[in-house]
């Protein structure tokens, strides 16, 4: 009986090894040449060529764009910002690198209050979280704003918060 199931197994590894070769032959007379993938690699842009326009706010001195070159590094750009006003506390600070499709021509210098996150938001002078989050959702319950000054029908927001602010805003 163990010779049996012995022969058995042998039979089953030849038929399995002559399956492979006869799949493997079939493979290779199938193959004419003109199927074969070809795998062309771009030369990649130097570092020294490729800039970046990034925005900074938060905690330094001058919150604007800046442009991040492929030698700079993010601590290049934060001096070039004026560097943290708070000391060491880096956490306060936010970097965003523009999406492709969005603008970052010097109108963009503005914030515009129909689209902006909060975070943005909260990096105008005299609105803080709280304020930031009142202002998207003024806009989710009453729509895009007209005009600058409809940003005074938020509830916080006066003519003194608005005059810090009228200047860094826009409806775009």
């Amino acid at each position: 009986m163990g010779n049996q199931v012995g022969r058995y197994w042998t039979l089953v590894i030849v038929l399995l090894v002559v399956a492979i070769a006869v799949g493997g032959l079939m493979l290779l007379l199938k193959s004419d040449g003109k199927d074969r993938l070809e795998i062309i690699l771009s030369q990649p842009t130097p570092a020294s060529e490729q800039e970046v326009e990034v925005y900074v706010d938060g905690a330094v001195a001058n919150p604007g764009f800046y442009l991040l070159e492929g030698a700079n590094t993010i601590e290049d750009v934060l001096l070039a910002a004026g560097g943290a006003i708070d000391g060491d506390d880096l956490a306060s600070i936010k970097i965003h690198v523009p999406a492709a499709s969005e603008s970052t021509t010097p109108q963009s210098q503005r914030v515009n209050i129909n689209t902006a996150p909060d975070w943005l938001l909260d990096a105008l002078p005299g609105i803080g979280p709280k304020l930031a989050q009142a202002i998207i959702d003024y806009r989710k319950e009453n729509g895009r704003f007209q005009r600058t000054q409809d940003l005074m029908k938020v509830k916080g927001i006066g003519p003194e918060t608005f005059d810090k602010v009228q200047d860094l805003i826009t409806v775009d």
